[in-house]
């Protein structure tokens, strides 16, 4: 069998294993104890972890850890922690499998793509999804075996911070279960890969992503918000303006809080900005005036969380005229690069 079943690197207790009841690989088919005619596709191989009732599973779901009478398990009874060989059999003779997932995972192909595949993949863009809810939590865009970096960087995460992708195969990992792959598209262009990485972003509400994906000007709008965008007259600035694309936080939290906490920008040149204006979709929807630039640190900002490394700015609304420049007007073309993923931007050099 070339794919190694999910329900087995799962570590089920209910005794999964691969039958082959004429003797031939051709007639190859997973069984368990909930299944003893044939695990179906979308458990053995597919994005159900089988938690719930499944039609024709004998009342019997995924349960965690192997124990109690299990046939090739040799000393290993209930409450062992080493994990037993898979049983295969073949016409009616038992052949061992590898014993642990690595060995598993090399011996199936699933660790990486072998290299005449990368050659056809190209740039492709992918999501990895959590199999305990079929949630998609991350949508990425890279080359060869990047879709599979993520996995391995979890493999030696220490903490349990669920808010980042690192974080959420960590305890998955926990959980018994295995993140899936989906290569959402290949063969593509770094360009239309970016594309398709923005477009798939903003379709999937709640991913761990932290950049925007890059095509946040140009993605899911209202009729309307398109037509005050495109009928908008482009700013001509007459200060040292700096632009914030507050695309990703300006729904969860103020414009002034969306505008001035955190960012990666260097304290002498922001200091240099006249006035702060925030972005959103390519239209400008705010001016502030920052009195002063300090580290992002939960003491300065309150209500914040610790940002290492960025910087945020105490400060206030744009005295009138300056908003009645710039607030309501585009952001001219020179400053909208698509696919740019910086979300800072100045006026001047």
């Amino acid at each position: 069998m070339m794919v190694e079943p999910r329900c087995y690197t799962r570590g089920c207790k209910h005794d999964p294993r691969v039958d082959q009841p004429d003797g031939s690989e051709m007639s190859e088919r997973v069984i368990c104890d909930a299944f003893p005619d044939g695990v179906p596709d979308e458990i053995a191989y597919g994005d159900n972890p089988h938690v719930a009732p499944y039609p024709g599973d004998h009342g019997i779901q995924f349960q965690k850890g192997i124990g109690g009478r299990r046939t090739g398990l040799g000393d290993q009874g209930a409450g062992s922690t080493q994990r037993p060989a898979r049983i295969r059999t073949r016409g009616g003779k038992k052949v061992r499998s590898p014993r642990n997932k690595e060995d598993a995972m090399k011996k199936s192909g699933t660790e990486r793509f072998p290299e005449e595949v990368v050659r056809q993949l190209k740039t492709y863009v992918y999501r990895l999804i959590d199999p305990r809810n079929g949630e998609t939590f991350y949508v990425g865009k890279g080359k060869g075996n990047r879709v599979f970096s993520h996995i391995h960087a979890a493999a030696g995460l220490e903490g349990d911070d669920s808010d980042n992708k690192i974080g959420r195969i960590h305890k998955i990992r926990l959980a018994g279960f295995e993140v899936a792959h989906v290569i959402h598209r290949h063969g593509m262009s770094d360009e239309t890969a970016r594309e398709v990485e923005a477009a798939l972003i903003d379709a999937y509400p709640g991913l761990t992503n932290v950049a925007s994906g890059g095509g946040a000007d140009f993605g899911t709008m209202h009729a309307k918000e398109i037509i005050r965008r495109y009928a908008a007259a482009p700013a001509v600035f007459r200060h040292r303006a700096m632009l914030i694309n507050v695309n990703r936080y300006s729904a969860e939290r103020s414009l002034y809080e969306a505008t001035r906490f955190a960012w990666k920008v260097r304290k002498t040149k922001a200091m240099q900005a006249e006035v702060i204006l925030a972005t959103v979709r390519g239209l400008i929807v705010g001016a502030f005036v920052a009195d002063k630039w300090i580290d992002a640190t939960a003491a300065s900002f309150p209500g914040h969380s610790e940002q290492p490394g960025r910087l945020g700015f105490i400060g206030r609304e744009a005295p009138k005229d300056i908003q009645a420049l710039y607030v309501g007007k585009a952001v001219p073309d020179i400053f909208r690069k698509q696919g740019a993923a910086n979300p800072i931007k100045y006026t001047w050099r």
